[in-house]
């Protein structure tokens, strides 16, 4: 059976990703792998001991990614700079675990709503038909009430899947679970042909070397660091980057807000072995 990872948005309930685990396990899959990603929230910070504590405990391999803006901790999502740091680190997430071979689950049950809208986003463009996105409830459960980490006989939680609607001129060119390129069909192997010539005929040289950091998942205060640029100049070749790809591909207007994960789904695969 393949095995998969828990990808989960983490608030002030971190309950809700050990009941989730708990959930998937008992549905059959098989889930080897726990990344949570939060924010530098008070409240969320002290949520992360309590579910580092227990994951410890429960013997679990897990690792938590704090969202950062230019590499600084963001406390809550408020700025566009901000929510274009959160995608950027739920699509690293996401193709972390894809390149290790493993399905993805996203838990979008914990944070903010932003966060679990980002998130959902980012699954649209990235994910395979193995990967799944979960929303968990808890009958009776109040905010408040008594913390209850593990899933009993006499408990009713369930986990409610979340449709996603995948954009069908991206999808046919995602990575699945298995080997990055492998079984690619005609029509596969000729699209990625089609993007490889226009970033050769369109990009300039320092754009095509800010769109293959971009590509794996970098933010742009990674791809500075590389590059000895600042976050601000990489930030902005990366908006003409979506420029010219929109004015070449002609992308959906909502991707706007979502340039970054937009530009790792449509050229993350040239740039994978």
């Amino acid at each position: 059976m393949p095995e998969h990872a828990l990808i989960a948005t983490l608030g002030a309930q971190p309950q809700v990703v050990t009941l989730t685990l708990d959930l998937l396990r008992a549905a059959g899959y098989t889930v080897s792998r726990v990344v949570a990603i939060h924010t530098q929230e008070e409240e969320v910070l002290a949520s992360r001991g309590l579910l580092e504590a227990q994951l410890a405990e429960m013997g679990e391999r897990f690792e938590f990614r704090l969202v950062r803006d230019e590499g600084q901790p963001v406390a809550r999502v408020l700025r566009e700079s901000e929510v274009a740091a959160l995608a950027s680190a739920l699509s690293r997430a996401i193709l972390d675990v894809k390149a290790l071979g493993l399905g993805v689950h996203l838990s979008v049950s914990g944070g903010s709503k932003i966060m679990a809208a980002e998130a959902v986003v980012a699954a649209q463009w990235l994910f395979g038909e193995g990967d799944r996105v979960w929303h968990m409830h808890s009958p009776g459960w109040r905010r408040g009430g008594r913390r209850r980490w593990r899933v009993t006989p006499t408990s009713h939680d369930v986990l409610i899947p979340v449709p996603l609607l995948r954009w069908g001129n991206i999808a046919p060119m995602l990575p699945q679970a298995g080997p990055s390129g492998a079984g690619l069909t005609s029509a596969q192997a000729g699209d990625l042909q089609r993007k490889a010539e226009f970033v050769q005929r369109n990009l300039t040289a320092k754009e095509r070397e800010v769109l293959e950091l971009a590509a794996q998942g970098l933010d742009a205060a990674a791809i500075g660091r590389l590059l000895n640029k600042s976050p601000k100049t990489v930030t902005n070749q990366l908006d003409k980057i979506y420029d010219k790809c929109n004015a070449w591909e002609g992308l959906p207007e909502h991707a706007r807000p979502m340039r970054h994960v937009t530009l790792v789904a449509v050229f993350g695969p040239l740039y994978r072995p």
